[in-house]
C-alpha cells in the first residue's frame, strides 16, 4: 500500500483530516486492520515508542502547584479534560429521586435484610428507572460500610430467590448466558454465586465482613450493543435509550456528549444516594467497584464523586487506567472502533498516535481521586490487557497523594502475580492470573484494603470533600506568610473553636484584648480532627517563623468516634510535630471540654479519661495545662446557653476563661510589657 492510499484510509476512518500530517503508530501499515478500522494491538514491549507523561501537580498552563490548597482547582481541571476529550460531560444530578420498595425480607440464611427498590426520576414514577438490590448485614452493631457496584445481566444472577426480578434492560444476546431477543432470563439465576464462574459476587462473605452491598444492572442504565458492522447505529442506540431519555435530545455537533461509561458512573452515584437513605449504612465508608467496562465506570465515578471513600477498579483495560500513550495491547483506535458509545467523539482525534497527539493521560484521572483510597486490580497474562501500563499509570499518579500528605504507591517494582507488595494504605496495585472477571481473590483484596482504610488514623478525605476547609486553610496560611522571619508570642493550633475566637461573634472582643498583649498566629480551622491539625502543621502552618509558646486545643472532633486512648496517641503525634517544627516553643495543652449542655455520663467519662492522659503527659514533659472546666460548668454539670449555646462552641464567657488561663501561663515579650 502506498503512503498516499494509507493516509487516505486513516483520514476517512478517523474522520479528522489533521491526522494526514501526523506519523501513525509504529509499524502502522502492517498493523492496519482495514475491515475493523483500527490498528491491531502491539504485543512487543520492544516496539513501544517513547512517550512522556504530564505531571499531575502542574496546571495545564505550566504553573506548578505551590500548596495543597490549590489541589481542588487542579482536580477540576483534570476532570474537565476527561469530560471534553474522553468520557463526555458529566450528567446532571437528578432533581427527583423516587424510591419505591418492591420487596423487603430476610435472606442469605438469615444474615441479611434484602430490599429490592425501583428508582425513578419523576414524581409520578414515569420514565426511565433502575432496579436496585440492597443487602444489609443484620449482625452489625451501628452503621456499616457499603460497597456499590453494577452487574452485567441483572440482580437475579446474585440471588436464587425469585423475589429478585430478572432485569428488563436491553442485553447482548448470548445463549450461554440465557439471553435471547436481547432479554435476560431465569436460566442464569444465581450464576454469580457459582464458584466455578470467572465473575462471582460472594454475598455471604461480603456480609460476614460487615459490609452492605448495593447493586443494579448496567443494562437498565445504558444499553451496550455489540454490532461490529454498525458503529454509528451502536453509538446512537446506546446514547438515546435507558437513562439518556432523562437528558433530552442530544446536540450531535458537540464532541463531548455524555457517554455510556459516563452514564454508568452516574448510576453508581445514584446507588450511593440510595445507600444514604438506608438507616443502617454509613456512606462515609463507601467502596465503588466494577470489572472491565464497569471497572471504567467505577473509576470514573470515584474521580467525579468525592463521596466514594474507596475505589477498586478491576481489570479496566484500555480506555480505563492503562496508559493510552503506551502503545501496548488495546489502543485508542481499537477502543473508538469497537466501543464508540463508551467514549465521546472528541476521543477519536487521538486514535492515530496517542503519544504524539495527547497532552494528558489516564494517570491524571487516577490522581483526581487523591487523597482518597484507590486499589487497582489487574489480570493476565494478556497482550490485550496491559497490566504494566496500569501499574505505570498508578505510579505516575502517586505524587498527588504524597503532595496531599499521605503515602502514595509503595516504592516497589512492577509486582508479579499475587504479589501484594505494591498495596499501600492509600494507593495500591495488584494483579492475578486466570479468567477475566471479578473473582474471589479480587474480593479478598478489596475487602482487606477497605477494612484497613476505616482503621487508618490519618483519614484525610474531608480535605477534598469540604471546600470550606481549603478556604480556611488559605486564610490561615496568609497569617503564616505575614509572620515569616518574625518571632511571635504564640501560635494557636486548633479547630472551629479557635477559628471563631478571631472571626465571629462576641469572642472577637476578647481576641482583640489578647492581641493587644501578645502577638498571635491563629491557625485554627473548622472541623479539624487531631490528624488534620497534624497534617497542616507538617505542611506549612508552623514554618518560617518562631513562636515562644504553642497553644494546642485538639480532640473535640475526634470524641464522637474514637476512644480516649486513640485520641491521645494522635495528640502525642501532633505534639511531636509541633516540637519538631517549633523546637523553641513551650507547649501549652488545653484540657478537653465535654460537648453537650447537659451532663451525659458517657461523654463526661470519655473526656475525663482523655484529660487524665493529657495532664499526666504534661506533668511528665513540663507542658502548661489550660483547664477551666470548674468555671465553665454549673454544679449539676450543665452548661448555660449563654456560655455554650450549641454545646460545643464558646461565647464571650468561654473565651474570657481561656484568655485568663493564657495570661496565667504566658509572659508577654519585653517589648509588649508596660
Amino acid at each position: 500500500m502506498n503512503k498516499t492510499c494509507f493516509a487516505a484510509i486513516v483520514v476517512s476512518t478517523i474522520a479528522c483530516g489533521a491526522f494526514s500530517s501526523v506519523e501513525p503508530l509504529a509499524d502502522a501499515e502492517s498493523r492496519w486492520n482495514a475491515k475493523g478500522g483500527y490498528w491491531s494491538p502491539n504485543s512487543d514491549e520492544a516496539k513501544v515508542a517513547p512517550y512522556s507523561l504530564e505531571d499531575p501537580l502542574v496546571f495545564a498552563n505550566g504553573v506548578r502547584l505551590k500548596s495543597p490548597a490549590e489541589w481542588p482547582a487542579r482536580r477540576a481541571e483534570i476532570l474537565d479534560i476527561f469530560a471534553k476529550n474522553v468520557f463526555g460531560e458529566e450528567p446532571p444530578k437528578p432533581e427527583v429521586l423516587k424510591i419505591d420498595t418492591i420487596s423487603d425480607k430476610v435472606c442469605a440464611g438469615g444474615y441479611a435484610n434484602r430490599r429490592i427498590c425501583r428508582m425513578s426520576f419523576s414524581e409520578d414514577g414515569s420514565g426511565p428507572s433502575i432496579v436496585w438490590g440492597v443487602w444489609v448485614p443484620r449482625h452489625v452493631k451501628g452503621k456499616c460500610p457499603v460497597i456499590v457496584a453494577l452487574t452485567y445481566r441483572g440482580l437475579h444472577e446474585l440471588d436464587f430467590d425469585r423475589d429478585v426480578p430478572v432485569s428488563e434492560g436491553w442485553t447482548r444476546n448470548n445463549a450461554a448466558n440465557g439471553v435471547e431477543n436481547n432479554h435476560a432470563s431465569e436460566k442464569t439465576r444465581g450464576k454469580c454465586l457459582d464458584q466455578n464462574e470467572s465473575t462471582v459476587f460472594p454475598l455471604q462473605s461480603i456480609l460476614a465482613r460487615g459490609y452492605a452491598f448495593v447493586c443494579a444492572s448496567y443494562t437498565e442504565v445504558s444499553p451496550d450493543p455489540d454490532w461490529p458492522d454498525d458503529r454509528e447505529g451502536k453509538y446512537a442506540f446506546a446514547t438515546t435509550n435507558g437513562v439518556f431519555r432523562l437528558w433530552g435530545p442530544r446536540d450531535e455537533s458537540r464532541t463531548d456528549n455524555t457517554t455510556s461509561v459516563g452514564a454508568w458512573a452516574w448510576a453508581l452515584s445514584r446507588g450511593l444516594d440510595l445507600a444514604d437513605r438506608q438507616k443502617e449504612i454509613d456512606i462515609k465508608r463507601s467502596v465503588v467497584t466494577g470489572c472491565s467496562r464497569l471497572g471504567k465506570a467505577a473509576f470514573l465515578a470515584a474521580a467525579r464523586d468525592v463521596r466514594f471513600a474507596v475505589a477498586v477498579p478491576n481489570q479496566c483495560g484500555g480506555g480505563g487506567i492503562c496508559l493510552a500513550k503506551r502503545d501496548f495491547g488495546e489502543n485508542v483506535s481499537t477502543e473508538n472502533a469497537m466501543f464508540p458509545h463508551w467514549y465521546c467523539k472528541a476521543y477519536r482525534q487521538y486514535s492515530a498516535n496517542p503519544a504524539k497527539l495527547m497532552d494528558f493521560d489516564t494517570h491524571l484521572l487516577v490522581a483526581a481521586i487523591a487523597p482518597r483510597r484507590v486499589l487497582v486490580e489487574g489480570f493476565g497474562p494478556s497482550v490485550w490487557m496491559d497490566t504494566r501500563g496500569e501499574f505505570l499509570s498508578v505510579r505516575a499518579a502517586s505524587p498527588a497523594w504524597e503532595f496531599l500528605g499521605v503515602p502514595g504507591l509503595p516504592r516497589v517494582s512492577y509486582p508479579d502475580y499475587y504479589d501484594e507488595s505494591a498495596i499501600g494504605p492509600y494507593l495500591g496495585y495488584v494483579r492475578r492470573t486466570e479468567g477475566h472477571g471479578i473473582s474471589g481473590f479480587d474480593w479478598k483484596w478489596l475487602l482487606d484494603f477497605a477494612d484497613a482504610s476505616w482503621k487508618n488514623p490519618h483519614e484525610v478525605q474531608r480535605r477534598i470533600t469540604w471546600p470550606i476547609w481549603y478556604k480556611q486553610v488559605g486564610v490561615q496560611q496568609k497569617k503564616v506568610e505575614a509572620a515569616k522571619g518574625r518571632t511571635v508570642d504564640m501560635v494557636l493550633v486548633g479547630d472551629s473553636i479557635s477559628w471563631r475566637w478571631e472571626t465571629e461573634g462576641s469572642g472577637k472582643a476578647v481576641f482583640a484584648q489578647m492581641t493587644n498583649l501578645y502577638s498571635v498566629v491563629n491557625v485554627g480551622v473548622c472541623g479539624d480532627r487531631v490528624e488534620d491539625m497534624d497534617w497542616r502543621c507538617r505542611n506549612g502552618q508552623l514554618d518560617g517563623y518562631r513562636a515562644r509558646y504553642a497553644m494546642i486545643f485538639a480532640g473535640t472532633n475526634n470524641l464522637g468516634r474514637e476512644t480516649p486512648e486513640e485520641i491521645f496517641e494522635k495528640i502525642l503525634a501532633l505534639i511531636r510535630t509541633v516540637d519538631d517544627r517549633q523546637p523553641q516553643a513551650k507547649i501549652l495543652l488545653m484540657a478537653p471540654l465535654p460537648t453537650g449542655r447537659t451532663a451525659r455520663p458517657e461523654v463526661r467519662s470519655k473526656c475525663a479519661k482523655l484529660k487524665a492522659l493529657i495532664k499526666e503527659e504534661a506533668e511528665k514533659k513540663g507542658y502548661g495545662i489550660v483547664d477551666f472546666e470548674d468555671r465553665f460548668f454549673e454544679p449539676d454539670g450543665s452548661v448555660l446557653k449563654e456560655r455554650r449555646p450549641d454545646g460545643v462552641h464558646f461565647l464571650e464567657y468561654g473565651y474570657q476563661c481561656w484568655f485568663d488561663e493564657i495570661r496565667r501561663l504566658v509572659q508577654p515579650a519585653p517589648s509588649r510589657q508596660s
